[in-house]
């Protein structure tokens, strides 16, 4: 039976009608927590934000986050930064709307499946208007990073440097598809923080395999260093990278 649900969610998905029929249920649809899928994801996310605020390099660029689950991290830290009074910065949220992508190649060893991670757009921009989001500021980018990590995309958002990139998208794959996006969209100074840098057992599968062979690619363009992030109450990985 849940396999049933899942090819029929998938395929109202794929007819781009999935999200607008939850809708219609309007105020009868139970909704899930507003949290973040680990809590020290915005610890993480805000030591990040202090060191590129410290180094005076965040106003006027971008935050991009890919995936975004529920919203709760890309809200809290636009809710931060106004409390510290960063004001020309704007947030793109990169998320499928419909969880992990079909699992192959060395993903398939991660324990990972199909659809794993999923959430509604609806239940996003509901607790966004609930508590509060400047949406001249925010822009939410629905779909698979293989159909919107593009110039289209890059054009439509007129997306600006890229001060701090959050990946959160577990897979080598997706990653891989990130790192290709950013790579000319990065700030002369700019963090890049890697949620799920410890899901694979080895370092040569996920997010670490993805980003070594970045650094490999894109040595002569960029002078990458860990950023340490607080010890105990964080997880994932942080770099910085300074354009040479």
């Amino acid at each position: 039976m849940a396999d049933l649900r899942f090819t029929l969610r998938k395929a109202l998905h794929k007819a781009g009608v999935l999200h607008s029929l939850r809708g219609l249920r309007g105020h009868r649809t139970k909704r899930p927590l507003f949290s973040p899928a680990d809590a020290r994801t915005p610890i993480a996310t805000l030591a990040c934000v202090d060191w590129l605020h410290q180094q005076g390099v965040l106003e006027g660029t971008d935050i991009m986050e890919f995936g975004i689950f529920r919203g709760f991290n890309m809200w809290f830290t636009q809710a931060y930064c106004r409390a510290k009074g960063i004001s020309d910065l704007r947030w793109l949220g990169f998320d499928s709307f419909f969880g992990l992508p079909k699992i192959d190649g060395s993903d398939a060893s991660g324990g990972f499946v199909e659809g794993e991670f999923s959430a509604y757009r609806e239940d996003v921009e509901y607790y966004f208007n609930r508590f509060g989001i400047d949406w001249s500021r925010t822009f939410l980018i629905d779909g698979f990073f293989s159909d919107t990590l593009n110039e289209k995309t890059r054009a439509r958002c007129q997306i600006r440097n890229c001060a701090l990139a959050i990946v959160d998208c577990d897979l080598y794959s997706s990653t891989v598809e990130v790192l290709t996006f950013l790579e000319g969209l990065l700030a002369p100074l700019a963090v890049v923080y890697f949620d799920d840098w410890g899901d694979f057992k080895s370092a040569d599968q996920g997010e670490p395999r993805a980003f070594r062979e970045f650094e490999d690619r894109t040595r002569s363009q960029f002078n990458v260093v860990e950023l340490q992030l607080p010890a105990g109450i964080t997880k994932g990985k942080a770099f910085t990278l300074r354009r040479t």
